[in-house]
């Protein structure tokens, strides 16, 4: 059995977008980022490409799955 998936990333050049898809993913981003209201479009969580590796390896050590 495959595991859920937690959060979506994508790379769209100038900013990579984290969309989280079950409560844990959310529940992680809350409380392990701090970003400004404007970075967020929509559901996704905007950042820039230099921390996303880090924020991704982050959310798979907690045990999330990310695609």
């Amino acid at each position: 059995m495959e595991a859920e998936i937690d959060v979506i990333g994508s790379n769209e050049g100038s900013v990579c977008l984290l969309n989280p898809v079950t409560d844990a993913g959310k529940e992680w981003l809350k409380e392990n980022c701090r970003p400004e209201g404007w970075q967020w479009l929509g559901q996704c969580l905007a950042i820039e490409p230099r921390y996303a590796l880090d924020i991704v390896e982050g959310m798979q050590g907690d045990g999330l799955v990310v695609q």
